[in-house]
């Protein structure tokens, strides 16, 4: 998945290919994003989507996207 993450990720990057991939570049990353965690995956798999919390959504506004917890420890 990493491998293929990485080559889809350089091929449809907006600096590269200019604005019009960048939705495709998002979509890219989102389905990494719950491909590579396992918790995420389950509840894609069960429901179909995959929707953030709010404290994922606070943290990534703030540019970190760190899990709090592994900031603390």
């Amino acid at each position: 998945i990493r491998r293929t993450y990485r080559t889809l990720v350089s091929r449809f990057h907006p600096d590269k290919t200019g604005a019009q991939n960048a939705e495709l570049f998002q979509a890219i990353q989102h389905a990494y994003e719950v491909l590579s965690d396992s918790s995420k995956r389950q509840l894609y798999d069960a429901t179909g989507t995959w929707e953030k919390g709010a404290e994922e959504e606070l943290l990534e506004s703030f540019g970190g996207g760190e899990d709090r917890s592994a900031i603390v420890s």
